[in-house]
């Protein structure tokens, strides 16, 4: 009697192992499909891979509180930069769950404190950027199904501006590049949000004769990803 009862408690203590198991299994939503072979049948674990669209917006803090900007004659301005918008979309592909890369376009709208000018150059500028950029993402965070990830990339940026040039240009370009980290976290299979920080920068470039200081900017921003 006492046999049988210690079979009985062994097999509900084994169940109960086996069903919790099988539960984390199913939360962790692995998809598999079957193969077929002579004389037997396999389960083979899905790699998730493939294109996804993202979309983000933030705040940009200026790494640089003046603006600096010089003539070829060697007449220099300095005004104070204050805080703005960043916005980003784009288009990316993931290869596997640790690398991916994406192709986007960044707007950046950046304020010019000119109230302390004597001579106001620019007040504003609004940088327009298409990047090419690679990240790796890190394991999950254990417990939870967040995940770390670091990224950069390089891209060209067309600078727009309100440029008192008496009636010239007010365009330029320059190169660029950035640097990012953030934490995703996956709502399904379909969307995942993130929140991320970037470093980005503008090199130097030249408006009508007047040369600009690179612009350095750090962008928190907070957005989502959905898969195609």
């Amino acid at each position: 009697m006492k046999m049988l009862f210690k079979l009985i408690k062994g097999a509900i203590v084994a169940g109960s192992l086996l069903f919790n198991s099988a539960s984390e299994v199913l939360s962790e939503e692995v998809e598999f499909k079957i193969r077929k072979g002579d004389g037997y049948v396999e389960m083979i674990e899905v790699e998730d891979h493939g294109f996804y669209l993202t979309f983000s917006s933030g705040v940009l803090f200026p790494s640089e509180d003046t603006y600096v900007y010089q003539h070829s004659s060697g007449r220099r301005y300095k005004d104070d930069i204050t805080s703005g918008f960043s916005g980003e979309m784009g288009i990316g592909y993931k290869y596997n769950d640790y690398l991916r890369s994406e192709l986007s376009y960044q707007l950046d709208s950046i304020h010019i404190n000119t109230e302390n000018s004597a001579t106001p150059l620019v007040s504003y500028a609004s940088i327009h950027s298409l990047f090419i950029n690679s990240s790796y993402f890190f394991g999950n965070i254990e417990f939870t199904k967040m995940t770390p990830y670091i990224g950069a990339g390089l891209g060209i940026s067309l600078m727009d501006t309100n440029c008192a040039c008496r009636g010239k240009e007010d365009l330029s370009s320059g190169l660029a590049y950035q640097f990012k980290g953030g934490i995703s976290y996956p709502f399904n299979k379909k969307i995942e949000t993130f929140g991320e920080v970037t470093y980005r920068n503008l090199e130097e470039t030249v408006i009508n004769g007047w040369t600009t200081q690179p612009i350095k900017r750090t962008i928190f921003s907070v957005g989502i990803r959905y898969k195609l």
